[in-house]
């Protein structure tokens, strides 16, 4: 499967969108503590390299990330 399709279905599945990649507020607190949030699903060391990755490093990431949390049941 082409990654643009990949990508464009991961955003419908998506809860939060592709655009909000904030991982931290200003005083450095996680912004992802919602149930089916992409960003719950990305590992830490690319949390903090996101800047550096090409778009299309970003998009592989958000993809398996949204796979992650679109499978995940929270009590």
């Amino acid at each position: 499967m082409e990654l643009e399709k990949m990508f464009e279905e991961a955003k419908q599945l998506a809860m939060v969108k592709y655009s909000d990649d904030s991982f931290y507020d200003a005083n450095g607190n996680v912004l992802s503590e919602r149930v089916h949030d992409w960003r719950n699903h990305v590992p830490e060391e690319f949390k903090r390299d996101w800047a550096y990755f090409s778009e299309r490093e970003r998009k592989l990431i958000f993809i398996m990330a949204v796979e992650a949390a679109s499978n995940e049941e929270w009590d």
